[in-house]
């Protein structure tokens, strides 16, 4: 792990922040693309995107967390859910 340290930017400190969801067809390897989540991608605009130069794999996929209560007690579980989208 590295140490996290704040960036700047004209002087003022900054969070930098990146996902990267796109991997380049050669870095592939062995994996498998994945289908990109609904809640990520719900109009196929990154699927399109990747055109046939990029893929989206297992390690850039995110996963969330959905929390609600449960007879008054928190519950959280994790949502995944794959989506059908075609290349236009």
């Amino acid at each position: 792990m590295e140490e996290w340290g704040p960036g700047t930017y004209q002087g003022s400190p900054t969070i930098d922040m990146a996902n990267r969801y796109f991997t380049d067809r050669h870095d592939m390897g062995n994996e498998a693309p994945v289908s990109f989540q609904p809640d990520v991608d719900p109009r196929c605009i990154l699927q399109n995107a990747m055109g046939d130069q990029f893929v989206h794999l297992e390690e850039n996929e995110v996963y969330y967390y959905e929390s609600f209560y449960n007879n008054g007690s928190p519950r959280q579980v994790l949502t995944q859910s794959n989506v059908g989208c075609h290349r236009i």
